[in-house]
């Protein structure tokens, strides 16, 4: 019994408590002109146009091939990106729990993530704003580098190089930028062996590319 709610309970209520913050906005397409932008640009690459030729943003294609997929549910494509949106917050804030718990006991990393869950209602982020997308693979990245801490003390630079590189690969998009230079500051700092300054400098240059 004690495994199970240790276990499993937490997961289930953050998944009840995120769908309870968003049930009275499920189904409403009128929430904000962007994800209407995005469900139309998802939509129009599944008729054939090229993106930023036959229509523009700024966002990268990735979330138009995501509103893509959500637009094959035709009359239901409103709920769908609506609740891939959700399970994308809920999986944001089991792996938020998961990286808090390392230095917090289960009841601060819990709430951590609870306080995750809330915090996009307050700035717009209810629905399928881009940042509830993007932000799982960025705590992807973020949870490989501090679930492997100790191992990236090691000399090994190959192993770093490839823990660093599938880090990378997950932050991707530009917005990611201030997460990426907190991952080079340390990175190349605490783990990379190098002194304060020159980590700073590192990550100062992130900063300024960003």
């Amino acid at each position: 019994m004690k495994s199970f709610f240790q276990f499993f309970l937490p997961p289930l209520f953050l998944l009840g408590f995120a769908a309870a913050l968003r049930i009275n906005t499920f189904g409403n397409p009128m929430l904000d002109w962007d994800e209407q932008y995005y469900l139309f640009g998802g939509g129009r690459l599944l008729h054939g146009d090229i993106p930023y030729v036959d229509f523009w943003d700024r966002k990268p294609v990735g979330l138009f091939l995501i509103y893509g997929f959500f637009h094959l549910f035709g009359p239901y494509r409103i709920v769908a990106y609506q609740t891939g949106a959700l399970l994308a917050l809920w999986a944001t804030a089991l792996l938020i729990c998961r990286m808090a718990r390392i230095i917090a006991p289960l009841g601060g990393a819990f709430m951590a993530a609870v306080i995750y869950e809330i915090w996009p209602i307050l700035a717009r982020g209810e629905s399928g704003q881009s940042p509830i997308f993007y932000n799982l693979p960025v705590a992807c990245a973020m949870a490989l580098i501090v679930t492997h801490i100790a191992d990236l003390r090691t000399t090994d630079t190959a192993y770093r190089r490839k823990i660093g590189t599938l880090a990378m690969l997950l932050f991707g998009k530009h917005p990611a930028g201030d997460a990426g230079v907190f991952r080079r500051r340390w990175y190349c700092g605490p783990a990379g062996g190098l002194s304060s300054a020159r980590a700073g400098v590192h990550g100062g240059v992130d900063w300024g590319c960003h």
